[in-house]
């Protein structure tokens, strides 16, 4: 009987302090009976739902619950109810006030020995300032992750923040809805760019008319902030809209049933060039820390504009060099050279159509190739060139332009074995910011021109021989007119009469000399008879057609001889020629009276000839 008495002392003892520490703890604690009916309270419950037990009592905790999807009560109450299992997790409330927390829940279900259920135990723990840090952090990175996406349109990143954002916040995101305004190109106004908003949500009257405004600084929600450049928070249209100057909106926002809004600055460089702007359907008290989060992926979301603006420049900067490109090549399709470029290896890097039909080569067969090896250039004899003296190489090196042919330096195209023909070239290097980028090789068939030349040099030849038969037979009868027998045979009058036709014709037969010569040398026929002859001869019989030329035109001239030998060994035909060539061209450009030198300084080897006079 003692015993018995001291065991319900002493049950009743714990029971008493089972009680005095469910109701003084700091946590919240509440005691349901099996159909989750509240039958205890304690003051931490009390004061983290807002409610008094007295509202709890006879309520199930869906008081300040209802904030998860219906699917997670339904699983809950399976697993207390009858699995009989606990439940520990983070769930999402709202106290009394209508503010949302998020709560650490334990529920644990009491049962009998015999298994029997009794009732529940659940316990909460305020956690919202862990889940919103971590949440946030998520979000951050989430966001950040998003705004790299180089392939995201605008629309798209908008939608992906609203969604983060809901999420982190549990709102409903068919609520809200989002619109991005950024500076004009003259940063006066701010324009709507981009909308979104959920499907159904209602809001085509809202967007209609956010589409159709402009703000300036301090003008509306995104003026204020573009004034500012900080976030700004407004918990309710209907009365805080008035403290903003021209909010435009409020009464179309009261109409759809929106409460509040919130917006933050785009930033590039320090700079606000945009304004990313949301509404909501729920009366939201401002949270600093949510708005100062936001300050910083405000910052992303700028260089992920500044980032699309470099593409587009990148991306219209390309089709310029691609129109450019196609132009080009258009233009050198259409020239009938060949031209092929060459890199400063030179393999070639581009070839036109006139080209590649000049060496009988398909052109993208030519493209990569090394010239040296797919251009066979050969010389006037059909030598291969050395490397150092190919007209590519020359002008690579030289970095100087290289142009062969016609007049100049021979050169031929071999595109098969026995089939060459003449060919002007023009190699010419190019240059990028100082530096070789390659070089430009420009070819032309000029086997008619040759041709034709050839044509032009032995109709000259032909017509020289022909002109100097008649004059020869003329200087003979002048010979023999001025003199018979070593005395005169005219009269002085007809004697000097004679004596100009003879001067005449010698001049005649001198310009066909030279015209024999010139066609000579083009013909490459040219023979040099090089004897040993006299200095001194050679420039009396090449004075004695000019002296009269001189005193028509009352000249000077004056004669130096070096000191040196005064005999060379040469062709006294062509020294003759140079020197009347030289001292005609000196008399001609001179003027009336003026003075005339000429220089000879030879030596065994060679003869230096200079003509210096007072002309034009």
């Amino acid at each position: 009987m003692e015993q018995s008495s001291l065991i319900d002392k002493s049950s009743s003892l714990s029971n008493s302090i089972l009680r005095r520490a469910i109701a003084t703890s700091s946590n919240h604690i509440i005691l349901t009976d099996p159909d989750g009916t509240i039958v205890f309270a304690n003051k931490a419950a009390e004061k983290m739902t807002g409610f008094s037990f007295a509202e709890m009592q006879g309520q199930t905790p869906a008081l300040w619950g209802k904030q998860m999807p219906a699917s997670f009560y339904k699983e809950l109450w399976h697993t207390i109810k009858f699995r009989k299992k606990p439940f520990s997790g983070v769930i999402t409330n709202r106290r009394k006030n209508g503010q949302q927390y998020f709560a650490q829940s334990r529920i644990t279900p009491i049962k009998k020995r015999s298994g029997e259920l009794i009732g529940f135990i659940g316990t909460e723990e305020d956690v919202t300032k862990d889940v919103l840090l971590k949440g946030r952090l998520e979000l951050q990175y989430t966001l950040i992750k998003y705004i790299s996406q180089t392939n995201m349109s605008l629309r798209q990143v908008v939608r992906k923040i609203l969604q983060a954002i809901c999420q982190l916040q549990n709102w409903v995101v068919s609520d809200y809805f989002a619109q991005v305004w950024l500076a004009d190109s003259e940063e006066t106004v701010l324009k709507c760019v981009e909308t979104w908003h959920a499907p159904g949500a209602g809001a085509t009257a809202f967007i209609d008319v956010t589409k159709k405004l402009e703000f300036h600084k301090g003008e509306g929600l995104p003026g204020a902030v573009w004034r500012t450049k900080r976030p700004m928070w407004i918990m309710d249209i209907a009365n805080e809209s008035r403290e903003i100057r021209e909010f435009k909106r409020g009464d179309i926002a009261k109409q759809i049933g929106l409460k509040s809004a919130f917006a933050f600055p785009i930033l590039s460089d320090g700079e606000v060039v945009g304004v990313l702007e949301f509404f909501g359907r729920e009366e939201k008290s401002v949270d600093r820390d949510f708005l100062n989060m936001f300050e910083a992926v405000g910052k992303q979301i700028g260089q992920y504009l500044k980032r699309k603006d470099y593409q587009k420049a990148i991306q219209s900067q390309n089709v310029k060099i691609e129109k450019g490109y196609i132009r080009d090549q258009a233009i050198l399709e259409s020239i009938a050279e060949g031209i092929i470029v060459v890199d400063t290896k030179m393999r070639i890097t581009s070839v036109n159509k006139a080209a590649a039909d000049l060496l009988h080569k398909d052109s993208d067969s030519l493209m990569g190739k090394l010239f040296l090896k797919a251009v066979n250039l050969v010389d006037s004899a059909e030598q291969s060139y050395t490397h150092a003296h190919h007209p590519v190489v020359r002008a690579l090196s030289s970095k100087e332009v290289v142009v062969l042919g016609l007049n100049g330096e021979k050169c031929q195209l071999c595109p098969k074995p026995g089939q060459c023909l003449p060919l002007y070239l023009i190699a010419s290097p190019l240059s990028y910011q100082g530096k070789m980028a390659g070089c430009v090789i420009v070819l032309r068939d000029i086997a008619e021109e040759a041709r034709v030349d050839q044509l032009k040099t032995e109709f000259v030849s032909l017509v020289s021989h022909q002109l100097k038969a008649p004059l020869v037979t003329l200087r003979w009868y002048a010979e023999a007119l001025s003199r018979q027998d070593g005395k005169p045979a005219l009269t002085i009058n007809n004697s000097d009469y004679v004596d100009e036709v003879y001067a005449a014709t010698l001049r005649m037969i001198h310009l066909v000399d030279n015209l024999l010569v010139a066609s000579r040398v083009d013909l490459g026929k040219t023979n040099p008879s090089v004897t040993k002859i006299e200095v001194r001869d050679v420039v009396d019989e090449a004075l004695s057609d000019l002296k009269r030329d001189f005193t028509q035109r009352k000249q000077k001239f004056q004669l130096h001889l070096s000191a040196e030998p005064k005999k060379i060994h040469n062709d006294k035909q062509l020294i003759i020629m140079i020197i009347q060539n030289l001292l005609s061209n000196a008399s001609k450009y001179s003027p009336v009276g003026g003075d005339i030198n000429m220089t000879i300084h030879s030596d065994p080897h060679r003869l230096r000839i200079t003509v210096r006079d007072n002309g034009y």
